[in-house]
């Protein structure tokens, strides 16, 4: 039994505010947040922190290009993800945001002090390439073969500049032979492996700051405010500024060092090495296990806007339930693998592993006992070998914990599945329905109903929603996990409650009339004979194409070029004054001003949906168009109550306030 006061911390990592929510968020969060409730479950004090890293060049860069200051887009993008914790219904302890100046640059600025003390700071003259969307200095090494960073496809930027640098290469052989003990436990093995090769070759110490000119966005460098701390010893520092580590508070006292924190692959290298030597450095114990999950694919594909496979939690969750997405992304996506989502295998696993697994058992437990008892559990009578043996398979605590101590998730739960289904198959077999005998109909009943307890109490960190409800419906309580055991005094009275989970019945494919993309403006010209249109030539990926679009009283040349606007690209090809124009520029109208509907991040050629609405490619002309209720509200756009995204990005309204017609 463990002891109540023992303590567990985990954390995911604090997610970048340049975006909203994705998929990928929600995975981490899952995993964590069912890690948290499973510790709790074992009567453990546990401490989860999530957050939002709000610092950085490319949160600058896309507040500017949506007409927004900074500290706009960082409290609407991280109001976003406060909100997006409570649609998951996170079990989060705290939420910790790097913009606070009173909760984390305190901690920050003392982790920095501690760095330089241990001499373990300097600052050089740097020039190298810079990704802004890693927020990282890469090699040309780094590079793919056309030159670009392989994880956005996009050229780095070239910086000349002087810089404060963390000597890493000082601790390389301790961080060694910590990881290669599992003094510092990366999970999985191959993660390990990579971590290791990685500090067996060439490492280099790493920048530690940016100059104030170049990013002005973040917590100064103490003493020296032309420099800003960079993400290494901010970002991450927020695992300890959480718990009051400038005062060495009561939280930092109990909680650190970290359990476990819960990150992507794409950031191994951050938290295994660079975050632990700093820990050497600061003389602050490092982090006993980190584990680094793979990511989400669709159908088998990396997501990409331009391919229109981008999984919407928001749209997903509103469609299918919290808690089927919930199990779904626990049970097929394996924790230590990149795992394919397919909207095909969430029906099925909500049509078979809930509705008929789970659901129809206690439907068919609560259903037997208050036909044939009234709603009291009966009492358990004689045993029979075919009792023994359900009795018997309700005993897997160990395997399952340990699954959960090596955060094998999916198997944790294809393990309590086993069980789920050795329970229907024990009252197919015995028929309890048939029974005549009152004892050994009590007996079998009894014994499924006790099945349905220790399932209960089993799935409260997986689907804490339908656990809760089970339990209430059979009268019964939760307990520690590791207490749980096959009871033959089970007793109170069944309450009849909702179906757990119903069949999702896969509606015929609704289309969206429009097929809308992404463009870019290549060149914007006067029409030759209108005054108020403009002739565009645009990229739409993979082709370009002409347009002609009314923007000429409210946008310059200069402002349409390399714009990436939302155009209809099936609409029917018409000439207007002359010249042709091969689809339609979108723009909202409020009556005073006019903005076109546009992109940042996404790629010309990327499709941009209402919810799950698919485009439709086939072509329709502009009087089928105008019949479209399409507004935008607050820059937003939507229809019928779908927003529309490219991907997960936003599609904005420039220049718009209040209710607009898009047109």
């Amino acid at each position: 039994m463990v002891s109540f006061k023992e303590k567990y911390y985990l954390t995911t990592a604090i997610a970048y505010v340049n975006g909203p929510p994705h998929i990928g968020h929600t995975l981490e969060f899952l995993q964590a947040d069912f890690v948290a409730r499973y510790q709790r479950l074992l009567g453990k004090d546990v401490h989860f922190l999530t957050g939002t890293d709000e610092h950085g060049q490319k949160i600058v860069e896309t507040a500017k290009a949506l007409g927004l200051k900074t500290e706009e887009l960082v409290e609407k993008n991280a109001g976003l993800f406060i909100g997006f914790t409570k649609l998951l219904n996170l079990s989060n302890d705290d939420f910790i945001r790097t913009s606070d100046q009173k909760r984390h640059w305190p901690s920050a600025i003392k982790l920095w002090n501690k760095l330089k003390d241990a001499g373990d700071l300097y600052k050089k003259s740097y020039e190298g390439l810079y990704c802004v969307g890693c927020e990282k200095f890469i090699t040309e090494k780094d590079l793919n073969p056309e030159g670009n960073c392989p994880n956005h496809n996009k050229p780095p930027k070239k910086i000349k500049e002087e810089n404060y640098f963390f000597r890493l290469s000082k601790y390389v052989p301790k961080l060694k032979e910590l990881i290669e003990k599992d003094e510092i436990k990366v999970i999985p093995k191959t993660r390990k492996n990579e971590i290791v090769s990685f500090l067996n070759g060439d490492v280099q110490d790493i920048s530690f700051s940016r100059s104030s000119s170049s990013l002005g966005w973040g917590i100064p460098v103490p003493d020296d405010p032309e420099q800003i701390i960079y993400v290494w010893c901010d970002a991450l520092s927020n695992y300890i500024t959480a718990l009051d580590y400038a005062n060495e508070g009561h939280l930092y006292k109990k909680f650190w060092p970290c359990d476990v924190h819960i990150i992507g692959k794409d950031i191994l290298r951050f938290h295994a090495a660079y975050w632990p030597a700093m820990h050497l450095s600061a003389g602050i114990p490092p982090p006993k296990r980190i584990l680094s999950h793979g990511f989400i694919n669709a159908r088998g594909q990396k997501m990409s806007k331009s391919l229109g496979n981008v999984i919407d939690p928001y749209e997903q969750i509103n469609r299918f339930g919290l808690e089927p997405v919930r199990f779904y992304l626990l049970k097929e996506i394996p924790s230590y693998d990149d795992g394919d989502y397919s909207e095909e295998q969430l029906i099925e696993a909500i049509n078979n592993d809930l509705a008929n697994d789970l659901g129809n058992l206690i439907r068919r437990v609560v259903v037997l006992i208050e036909k044939n008892f009234n709603g009291e559990i009966p009492k358990q009578g004689k045993l029979e070998k075919i009792d023994e043996e359900l009795i018997s398979k309700s005993d897997f605590f160990r395997e399952f914990d340990e699954y959960m101590q090596e955060f094998e998730f999916n198997k944790a739960i294809n393990l309590l599945w086993g069980f789920v289904r050795a329970v229907n198959k024990y009252l197919t077999d015995t028929e309890p329905w048939k029974i005549k005998d009152r004892e050994r109909l009590a007996t079998v009943i009894y014994n499924a109903l006790e099945a349905a307890r220790i399932i209960a109490i089993y799935l409260n960190p997986i689907l804490p929603e339908a656990s809760s409800e089970i339990l209430n419906q059979i009268g019964q309580k939760i307990q520690n996990i590791s207490e749980v055991k096959f009871s033959s005094t089970t007793n109170g009275k069944i309450r009849q409650g909702k179906i757990l989970f119903q069949k999702y019945e896969k509606k015929e494919e609704e289309l969206f009339p429009l097929d809308l993309k992404v463009a870019q403006i290549l060149s914007a010209e006067e029409h030759p004979n209108a005054e108020k249109l403009y002739v565009l030539k645009i990229n739409l990926g993979n082709e370009q194409r002409q347009l002609v679009a009314g923007l000429r009283e409210h946008y310059s040349k200069e402002e349409l070029l390399n714009k990436k606007v939302i155009v209809i690209a099936n609409l029917k090809y018409a000439k207007l004054r002359g010249v042709e124009s091969q689809g339609m520029l979108l723009a909202a109208d409020d009556g005073k001003e006019v903005g076109a509907l546009s992109v940042k991040d996404s790629e010309p050629g990327d499709e941009a949906h209402f919810g799950s609405l698919k485009n439709s490619k086939e072509q329709l002309t502009y009087g089928q168009f105008s019949k479209l209720d399409i507004e935008a509200d607050e820059g937003r756009i939507y229809f019928n109550g779908l927003q529309l995204k490219a991907g997960n990005e936003e599609v904005i309204a420039d220049k718009v306030k209040g209710k607009a017609r898009v047109k």
